[in-house]
């Protein structure tokens, strides 16, 4: 799930400026932002993944970046995602703490 969400991301990173990578990095953040509403993800786990693959694909965009991702997380915190339980440890969330 994490894959498709930070995929555009890193893709944002392999073009140049204006490949709309604002709208991208909110579409990444709201859903993220939805899993910590459902506390299935920390705001801190979310918030470094976002701000770690925006740094990665913008290097010297932190601030911008820091933003967007404040804003998407607080958008989606609004909205719980609905996981399915029975996992204490679901893939996604291997990935994120790596």
């Amino acid at each position: 799930m994490l894959a498709a969400i930070f995929a555009p991301i890193e893709a944002c990173g392999q073009v140049t400026e204006g490949a709309g990578f604002s709208d991208t990095l909110n579409r990444a953040a709201y859903p993220l932002g939805g899993l910590v509403a459902a506390g299935r993800l920390t705001g801190e786990e979310a918030e470094h993944a976002l701000t770690q693959a925006a740094s990665d694909a913008r290097p010297g965009q932190e601030r911008r970046a820091a933003q967007i991702i404040r804003s998407g997380l607080t958008a989606g915190r609004q909205h719980h995602l609905h996981t399915r339980r029975g996992s204490d440890d679901l893939p996604w969330q291997r990935l994120i703490r790596k």
